[in-house]
């Protein structure tokens, strides 16, 4: 979905319940531990992993994923000092 401000607004117009949490995106190797090579840095740091889920769309060989941390820009930091490559919002929407 790529606009999905407005899909929110109009589920509420409709009387939907809508919650909008922030979640990271990011590329990972798509080889077998590549997960475990993102998640461990914020393991180790003590922060609570909500959840992950795998994006459909795969950038140059990498798999896409969303995660959903307790501290957002403590996890933002960590990852980019481990290397990954964070995805935006605005490059996510075009996968």
């Amino acid at each position: 979905m790529d606009k999905p401000y407005e899909a929110a607004e109009l589920l509420r117009e409709a009387g939907f319940a809508v919650q909008e949490i922030d979640v990271l995106a990011l590329e990972v190797a798509d080889e077998p531990g590549g997960l475990s090579q993102v998640l461990e840095p914020l393991v180790e740091k003590g922060m609570s992993i909500d959840y992950v889920f795998c994006f459909l769309g795969r950038r140059e060989g990498k798999a896409v994923i969303i995660i959903r941390v307790s501290a957002v820009e403590e996890a933002i930091e960590t990852i980019s000092a481990a290397g990954f490559r964070l995805i935006s919002e605005a490059e996510l929407y075009k996968l």
